[in-house]
């Protein structure tokens, strides 16, 4: 999803492979269809399709998308080896996040004698626990460090100021389960640091509702104020 919080909040755009099935999850969790209607751009496409994800950056007076958020995944296929379980689409997180920047630089040379175009989103991706440089904060883990490594390169290659991202939080939680959500205030969450682990942080489940909320309370609103405190 792309969001640009300096233009309203009627200016938000997600890209899904399927429509009506947004609308049926929408729908179950009691959204009111006209809210929908009038806050959000639906584009039916594929993510990992470079081209339709520039169509979320940039809306119709060619500004370019204030915040970022990608929470793609695959499907987890037990082979044979039940210990040893791959996903559908293996490389898809690296995929679609590597469309970001590659969009963001096609944006930038089409639009080059246009200012406006020269905002840098900020980007904000799902991860998983279990993938610490510093240690394993649980037993199992799917790895997506490739889709971090894409991001903090492009951080790194030139600077901040040579790229087409202001930076970006990998947002690492345990295993997503659909379970009724206890709320944003009771998540624990940590940073972590050069070194060492945020044992405090450490769980084994979490419902998807609560990292929405989560990611909606402390990443996307912060943001529209201008006080991030979870940067990469």
């Amino acid at each position: 999803m792309a969001t640009n919080a300096q233009l309203g909040a009627d200016d938000d755009y997600i890209v899904v492979r399927n429509p009506s099935k947004l609308a049926d999850l929408l729908t179950a969790r009691n959204v009111d269809p006209e809210v929908v209607t009038k806050y959000l751009h639906i584009i039916r496409g594929d993510a990992k399709d470079c081209y339709t994800v520039g169509k979320t950056l940039y809306g119709i007076n060619l500004e370019i998308a204030d915040m970022v958020v990608s929470d793609v995944g695959g499907s987890t296929v037990v082979k044979p080896n039940r210990l040893r379980p791959t996903l559908d689409d293996p490389t898809i997180c690296q995929d679609v996040v590597s469309n970001i920047p590659n969009s963001l630089k096609r944006i930038e040379l089409l639009f080059k004698a246009t200012p406006r175009t020269r905002r840098k989103p900020y980007i904000v991706v799902i991860s998983t626990t279990g993938i610490s440089n510093h240690g394993r904060d649980i037993a199992v883990a799917m790895d997506k460090k490739a889709m971090e490594g894409i991001l903090l390169r492009e951080i790194q290659t030139g600077g901040r100021g040579a790229s087409v991202i202001r930076g970006f939080t990998a947002v690492r939680p345990s295993f997503l389960t659909d379970g009724k959500p206890v709320g944003a205030q009771k998540i624990r969450a940590a940073v972590e640091e050069e070194g060492k682990v945020a044992k405090s942080a450490i769980g084994y489940t979490i419902s998807r509702g609560d990292v929405g909320a989560w990611i909606y309370e402390e990443l996307v609103e912060d943001n529209a104020a201008g006080e991030l405190k979870y940067v990469n």
